[in-house]
């Protein structure tokens, strides 16, 4: 046996340098060889499990991974293998049962706590995610009050699932938030709420008119969430040139007057909420455009929210400007088809 065990790591040492060299069939064949020699070798399984998956052949790595938890029940990375995979494929209520017995198998691996948070949150069991989240970071979870419920009258959220509804063929195009101008920040709220709740969105928050950290107020008093948006800031430019202090777990806000930049923060803000939520759907949502076109001038701002918004629908991705009344023309030279508008009425929002 322990003759079996020495050949099936020399196997798995040519699996992963085929890998390393770009040979997956190769690396894949080393890895099966690996497990016949010795099946309780959890490298072999996990090494077969991670190459399938990087590849997105998840049906194939699904069924590596219940094979390797067949194999060794009591390994935790076998479990994990298998709700990764379970998540990737949407059935969600089963990632969720197999990322519990990793944790269960393991609790030291901090890893498999913030996968078993993500399907939690999926599945709108955001206490216990959150609870996941706080051992993912490496400390015990403290009792959390449960968030209050936003109290936005139902003629809002009527409004915004009908608009949701209302886009052909469910593809995302350019949302423009219309609201009086005193209620801004409020629309922008309200539309975040129905977002990371009722459709369990992630995505990131351009925030003009307000700095992020009055969005994270905001939203903690109104909704409970898994998937709290990412954040560019975006500011007035500094005396000499030079960004000022971001807050702690921020980026440094982005210039006013450079919208290339804040182009790239946003793409670079989506990447990484993305990697770190692993969800279907994703939103950016844009406070007020109008706030930049003292610093950038109409016309920069115009072309800026037609390149920009435009490539975020070409990519699945729904995105949402707020402007107050009368800003509309900042929107740019976008076709009828590509924006839909959402009138948030003052009313709506006036006691909340």
């Amino acid at each position: 046996m322990e003759g079996n065990e020495e050949r099936a790591r020399a196997l798995l040492k040519l699996g992963e340098q085929a890998e390393r060299s770009g040979d997956a069939a190769g690396a894949l064949g080393w890895y099966d060889a690996a497990r016949r020699f010795c099946p309780s070798l959890s490298a072999a399984h996990a090494g077969r499990c991670l190459l399938l998956r990087r590849a997105g052949r998840h049906a194939e790595a699904l069924e590596a991974a219940a094979a390797f938890a067949a194999a060794l029940p009591g390994e935790a990375a076998a479990h994990h293998e298998l709700g990764l995979n379970l998540l990737a494929l949407h059935r969600t209520a089963e990632a969720a049962e197999a990322l519990g017995r990793a944790v269960a198998a393991d609790p030291g691996r901090l890893e498999d706590w913030r996968s078993l948070g993500i399907a939690l949150g999926k599945l709108g069991r955001f206490e216990e995610a959150f609870a996941c989240f706080d051992r993912s970071e490496g400390r015990a979870s403290a009792v959390r009050a449960q968030e209050a419920p936003c109290r936005w009258p139902a003629e809002l959220f009527s409004a915004f699932h009908d608009h949701m509804a209302g886009m052909t063929g469910g593809a995302p195009v350019l949302t423009h938030v219309a609201a009086d101008i005193q209620f801004t920040f409020k629309a922008a709220v309200a539309v975040l709420c129905c977002l990371l709740s009722d459709y369990d969105m992630d995505g990131v928050v351009v925030a003009v008119a307000r700095p992020p950290q009055a969005y994270r107020q905001a939203l903690a008093r109104r909704v409970a969430t898994a998937h709290p948006p990412a954040y560019v800031e975006v500011a007035a430019p500094a005396v000499g040139g030079a960004a000022g202090p971001a807050a702690d777990g921020d980026a440094a806000p982005v210039p006013a007057c450079e919208p290339d930049r804040i182009a790239a923060s946003v793409r670079s803000a989506l990447a990484k909420a993305a990697a770190q939520y692993g969800g279907e759907e994703h939103f950016v949502l844009m406070d007020d455009l109008s706030s930049m076109e003292f610093y950038a001038g109409a016309e920069t701002v115009r072309r800026f929210s037609a390149g920009l918004f435009g490539e975020l629908s070409g990519l699945g991705i729904f995105p949402f400007v707020v402007l107050p009344d009368g800003k509309a023309h900042l929107l740019g030279p976008a076709p009828l088809s590509a924006r839909r508008r959402l009138r948030v009425e003052g009313a709506w929002l006036a006691g909340a």
